[in-house]
């Protein structure tokens, strides 16, 4: 595949509005062999949920014809998965701090975390063997293991949601 003559690849938010509109010459789309591959520049928020509209004069083959694009709204479109937390140290730790956590969206490669795991925020939550994380401000939490200790400050409530996972809590 080769870059086209003209027009975009396009990524719109799930309420129809333009997440990243991307000229076809643009370097952040690379064509090689039969691959395109487009590097927006935003971030994509976990969970949430996005198509793709590619012109049909964007994207062209060896002999100058051009691919016929996408101008729907479901034919390319995709959620952006959520991440798995762990609890990042032996602690005690606040599980209200994001400090206290580690993210990760393969459950391999573990990075500091941006935000604190909640039920709707997280494909699962961790606290791992030997570590001490303590709730000090009421939370909701899905798809959870206590491999650890969890204490609950008097006052706060943990709120243990019936979510998609089969298992809500394992401990």
């Amino acid at each position: 595949v080769f870059v086209g003559t003209a027009g975009a690849i396009s990524i719109f938010n799930s309420d129809n509005s333009v997440f990243e509109a991307i000229p076809y010459n643009d370097v952040r789309i690379t064509y090689a062999s039969n691959i395109v591959t487009v590097n927006p520049t935003g971030t994509f928020i976990s969970g949430s949920s996005y198509y793709v509209q590619v012109s049909n004069t964007a994207i062209r083959d060896a002999a100058s014809n051009f691919y016929a694009g996408i101008n729907t709204t479901t034919d390319w479109n995709f959620t952006s998965p959520l991440p798995f937390f762990r609890s990042k140290a032996a602690g005690p730790a606040d599980w209200n701090v994001v400090a206290t956590w580690e993210s990760s969206f393969d459950n391999i490669i573990w990075s500091n975390a941006t935000i604190t795991p909640t039920d709707i925020n997280s494909a699962g939550i961790l606290i791992r063997a030997g570590h001490t994380v303590t709730v000090t401000a009421s939370v909701s939490a899905d798809d959870f293991t206590v491999d650890g200790t969890l204490t609950v400050n008097g006052g706060q409530t943990l709120t243990i949601a019936n979510g998609a996972a089969v298992t809500d809590l394992t401990v």
